[in-house]
């Protein structure tokens, strides 16, 4: 048997009331659910937009020195070395002349420059880089990230001592003469010659006198190379030669012809941005990375 229930006008009004009260608060709840998730989507959408600006815009590289491969992070604010899992900013107009450095000394391979791989990402990420903050945020990120011109330098050239004594002793006096980043090398590069200075029978202040004013001749165009590698010697390099072993002369005459090329190579490169500086990089490169 049902229950009949009796209620007054006013408990029937209050009733109603509530219910018209309830279904209008679960209908602004709904549309703010709505309103709000799509505001988020929104937000999302723009984060990943703008992360996606950031590795579109930023590119990589990939560089071979024999057996040592690492990579390089080309962006508008710096060049960045990954080098293990660290990163190492150093200023694009260093960086460039870096990238030349590399392909004239007939070691090295630089790649091409492409996306960045997620496995590049990911370092970039572990190192406090969020690609997914914008571009404006990562720019002024790598920014305020110490300068490690100097570090990057030594740890770059130190990679040619696999190659043996005359190559590392062309390294070492180009360097010195590499106007964006030989004088910051100054005394460094002194103790490194100092290791193989018997074996070449030359001080490192004739050495660098010789190298400098051959990339002076060089540069001016003075006479054909095998001419200028085979007989241009400053009088610096004369007035040492008679004191040189034999077998240190020989060193120190393969240097010289060595120097010569490399020099040749560092300064046909015409480009001045980076990305042009890669292009004229692959006429030296005699891999393919």
């Amino acid at each position: 048997m049902k229950r009949v229930v009796h209620i007054t006008e006013s408990q029937l009004k209050t009733m109603i009331s509530k219910i018209i009260e309830e279904q209008t608060m679960s209908q602004s709840f709904q549309q703010g659910q709505q309103s709000g998730y799509a505001a988020g989507q929104k937000a999302q959408q723009a984060i990943k937009s703008a992360a996606n600006t950031v590795v579109q815009g930023a590119k990589q590289i990939v560089i071979k020195i024999g057996n040592t491969v690492f990579t390089a992070i080309i962006t508008s604010a710096a060049i960045v070395f990954l080098i293990g899992k660290g990163l190492f900013k150093v200023g694009q107009v260093v960086g460039n002349a870096i990238l030349k450095f590399l392909s004239a000394t007939g070691k090295a391979v630089v790649g091409a420059a492409t996306a960045l791989s997620q496995a590049t990402i990911n370092l970039g990420i572990s190192a406090g880089i969020a690609w997914n903050k914008g571009t404006k945020w990562v720019e002024a990120k790598l920014s305020s990230m110490a300068d490690s011109t100097l570090s990057t330098l030594k740890w770059v050239l130190n990679q040619f001592k696999q190659f043996g004594i005359e190559q590392w002793g062309k390294v070492l006096v180009a360097a010195a003469n590499v106007r964006e980043f030989g004088s910051m090398l100054g005394g460094w590069l002194k103790q490194s010659w100092a290791t193989i200075q018997n074996k070449v029978g030359v001080a490192w202040e004739n050495a660098k006198s010789w190298a400098s004013g051959q990339w002076n001749k060089l540069k001016q165009g003075a006479a054909n190379m095998a001419n200028r590698a085979a007989s241009a010697v400053s009088s610096t390099a004369k007035s040492i030669g008679s004191g040189i072993a034999k077998g240190a002369g020989a060193v120190w005459g393969g240097i010289k012809g060595l120097f010569s090329e490399m020099v040749e190579r560092y300064l046909s490169f015409k480009g001045k941005d980076t990305m042009t500086i890669l292009s004229e990089c692959r006429k030296f490169n005699t891999q393919v990375i």
